[in-house]
């Protein structure tokens, strides 16, 4: 507000602030809860990385051990991943984050791509060798290279 002495009086003019105020504060708010979000992505991200290593080491555990008294056991830390599974996707999916789509994968393939970049990057003293393996089974998952 600025005011100007005119005799007994005094001119005032002023701006109303509390608009940009609130706005300031919404705005600081929605950044923090921005922040959260992207907080909370991250970790249902990691959680669900860790959660299809669960998934995968309970399968490969419940084939070694079909018929066994531990199958239901199994059949139930199979079944508590899949719905903890489901609740990381909803929440990626809430906060925006990009949830790829399983596909089928090529383990042999992925391997010669990933020797093809260490080779590049290896010093000269280093070497790398593959021992092909046959009739590795194609695998389900995510592509990152």
């Amino acid at each position: 507000m600025t005011s100007i002495p005119c005799g007994e009086y005094f001119i005032s003019t002023g701006n109303d602030v509390t608009h940009k105020i609130k706005t300031d504060e919404f705005i600081k708010s929605s950044q923090r809860l921005g922040s959260l979000g992207a907080i909370a992505g991250g970790a249902f991200h990691d959680l669900s990385n860790l959660l299809m290593i669960v998934y995968s080491n309970t399968s490969l555990l419940k084939s070694l051990n079909e018929g066994n008294k531990y199958s239901e056991r199994f059949d139930a830390i199979l079944n508590a991943c899949d719905k903890a599974g489901g609740l990381c996707q909803k929440v990626l999916s809430y906060t925006n984050q990009k949830c790829k789509k399983d596909e089928e994968i090529d383990l042999n393939e992925k391997l010669y791509k990933i020797i093809e970049l260490l080779q590049a990057s290896k010093q000269r003293n280093i070497s790398i060798n593959l021992k092909e393996i046959n009739n590795v089974p194609n695998i389900i998952g995510n592509r990152i290279i």
